[in-house]
């Protein structure tokens, strides 16, 4: 959760210079006015949104659920031995390799 607070500030630290040249439109911070820096300014600004609405959507859904976990359970393993499932054996049954019928 603090993780897209973070990212809200890092787009945020983006966006306010590229966006304030470009309204102001003089040269600040060492950036030149221009449209590039304006599409990058709003694009930013709408990946910080959408941090923000990604913060606040964790936290209610984190506030309306208890915060217990399932316990991992361990899968049951059989032991018991099934003929069927084992292929590292050969039946008795089984053509050799000699005998397949292959159409030719």
């Amino acid at each position: 959760m603090a993780f897209h607070l973070v990212l809200l500030l890092v787009w945020l630290m983006i966006a306010v210079p590229l966006l304030a040249v470009n309204f102001l439109g003089q040269p600040v911070f060492g950036l030149e006015p221009g449209q590039p820096g304006l599409t990058m300014g709003i694009v930013a600004g709408l990946l910080a949104l959408y941090n923000l609405a990604r913060f606040y959507a964790a936290r209610a859904s984190s506030m309306g659920q208890p915060s217990v976990r399932p316990s991992k359970k361990k899968a049951n393993v059989s032991t018991e031995y099934l003929p069927e499932f084992d292929f590292s054996r050969r039946s008795d049954n089984a053509p050799s390799g000699d005998q397949t019928d292959v159409p030719r």
